[in-house]
């Protein structure tokens, strides 16, 4: 059974996991999400954020991986990794594991789960997502298909986590093994849908999808970027 099944209430799934509202329990204050500002952001604590950037993904979407392995790693090297930038901007990337990708919701729990144990820290969050999206062929369908999830998840830990040097394997499938994990991954899920994203990699600008910015440059972003901004001072 995919794990992805979670989300619509399964029959053969205990009630008490799928007995939810769309998008209860409370969204963990954003913890889940990875958000990143420009350094020099941080600094000027008088300023707003007038450039809300939100990024809908999936950790086994080659699509996502190829705009967040080109696009997405210049765009951080401009603005979030960038000590001289102090552009008012918020990044925030949110998971849509999609149903037709069998390890795609254990690698979004795999997401939370490590997330909450690192204690939310957005560094090695931001790591986790740079190893599924560079590594993602031994976790594609033709090869998870005749697997079982436990064998899945040892598959993550030693095909994306074991070389982050952040978690033990012993710790990590107990987290795997966490209804509240589960829980917390199912809630990011709803979020997307509810949004009303059906397809990753998705944008939305300050709350606005972005039609086709999966073909925008990181020239493009940029741009894009200024014009609000200079229609905000």
């Amino acid at each position: 059974m995919m794990f992805s099944s979670l989300s619509f209430g399964a029959p053969n799934i205990p009630s008490i996991y799928w007995r939810t509202s769309p998008l209860s329990p409370p969204f963990s204050s954003r913890n889940d999400v990875l958000s990143l500002v420009p350094p020099g952001f941080q600094q000027q604590q008088q300023q707003r954020i007038l450039v809300e950037f939100d990024l809908f993904v999936d950790l086994l979407c080659s699509d996502s991986a190829a705009w967040w392995t080109s696009v997405f790693s210049q765009l951080d090297s401009y603005y979030f990794s960038n000590a001289t930038s102090s552009a008012p901007i918020r990044f925030n990337l949110y998971l849509l594991p999609l149903p037709y990708h069998t390890a795609s919701y254990l690698g979004s729990m795999t997401y939370v789960g490590v997330n909450r144990y690192t204690n939310y820290d957005q560094r090695v969050l931001k790591q986790i997502v740079n190893s599924f999206f560079t590594n993602q062929t031994p976790l594609y369908n033709n090869i998870v298909n005749a697997m079982t999830q436990p064998q899945i998840m040892n598959l993550i830990y030693s095909n994306n986590i074991k070389s982050l040097n952040i978690i033990p394997q012993q710790a990590y499938l107990k987290l795997m093994n966490d209804p509240s994990i589960d829980m917390r991954t199912r809630t990011l899920f709803k979020l997307s849908t509810a949004t009303g994203v059906f397809a990753t990699p998705s944008f939305y600008v300050n709350k606005v999808p972005v039609q086709n910015g999966e073909d925008f440059s990181v020239q493009d972003w940029i741009s894009y970027f200024n014009q609000i901004l200079s229609s905000s001072y």
